[in-house]
């Protein structure tokens, strides 16, 4: 990802999709859905379950220069991170020999 990225907003159609967003908001595609199940990005229309979301041109570009906005959503994805991370390192504790009669006897 380029992290100089300048935006010209005549290269981009009003219309764009998911990746688009995230390279020019500095996130990767997969943080996408979860910055929109958090309600910190908006797609176009009502787009339910697996379909594709468009974002509107210039309300990507506005949310990509708006300070506040960029902290919020980076401390959610951080959030979401930290609560991935942890629930995996607590399912390695729990994997399959935990609760062996092995364990139990010792």
């Amino acid at each position: 990802m380029d992290t100089n990225l300048n935006i010209d907003p005549q290269k981009f159609p009003g219309r764009i999709v998911s990746e688009v967003a995230a390279e020019i908001l500095g996130f990767k595609p997969h943080d996408i859905p979860h910055l929109i199940r958090a309600k910190l990005l908006k797609p176009l229309g009502d787009p339910n379950g697996p379909f594709v979301k468009y974002f509107a041109r210039d309300y990507i570009i506005a949310l990509s220069q708006d300070q506040i906005w960029l902290a919020k959503a980076t401390a959610h994805m951080q959030a979401v991170w930290r609560r991935k991370t942890v629930a995996r390192k607590s399912k390695k504790k729990t994997g399959p020999e935990s609760g062996t009669q092995a364990e139990i006897d010792a």
